[in-house]
């Protein structure tokens, strides 16, 4: 399961706005061509890759309803992973990718993505892997799963890269590598 980060604001049951950065760049406009293709490269390898939303940002929705939602429709769907790709916005200074992980079953996943990122995007400023029990999609799913930062929209840097159709193409191929790698050690 393939989760293109919404860009909702906490706290929950806030209505969803998209996050913005630098010259209105929105996290939508970055995760989504990012989480496509990497369904794209994941559907190229044989391995079934679906996405919790192929179309803009939903907005009206509870922040607690739409995770609810996309967690939900891991389970139902019963996904072997749980991947949620995101773009960060904090204070213009900070820059680079992280990959949350919850729960021991997580960490490989997050590691390899992360690994895979830092060797194809030389570019890119490593935050490192980071367990965290804050994320509720992360809490919420039975199946290993990650949260990937692909950078910050409001950092001149970042957001100059993460506009970039071939620098998301690049993300895409290195997060779907690292998908790629954690599948076949399972075998």
């Amino acid at each position: 399961m393939i989760d293109p980060g919404q860009g909702v604001m906490i706290p929950p049951d806030t209505e969803a706005t998209s996050l913005s950065g630098i010259d209105g760049l929105r996290e939508e406009d970055v995760v989504l061509p990012i989480s496509k293709k990497v369904a794209d490269i994941l559907a190229k390898n044989g391995v079934q890759a679906m996405l919790t939303r192929d179309t803009g940002c939903v907005l009206g929705a509870s922040v607690s309803n739409s995770l609810r939602y996309r967690t939900q429709m891991a389970q139902v769907l019963d996904a072997t992973l749980f991947v949620s790709i995101h773009a960060n916005r904090f204070n213009g200074v900070a820059k680079g990718a992280r990959t949350f992980y919850y729960g021991d079953s997580s960490k490989r996943l997050a590691q390899l993505v992360q690994n895979s990122m830092l060797e194809s995007l030389s570019s890119l400023t490593d935050r490192g892997v980071r367990s965290d029990d804050f994320l509720y999609t992360l809490k919420n799913v039975p199946m290993p799963g990650i949260h990937i930062e692909t950078g910050f929209i409001d950092n001149k840097e970042d957001a100059a890269r993460l506009r970039n159709s071939e620098y998301q193409n690049k993300m895409a191929e290195a997060i779907a590598s690292g998908i790629l790698q954690y599948l076949k050690q399972q075998k």
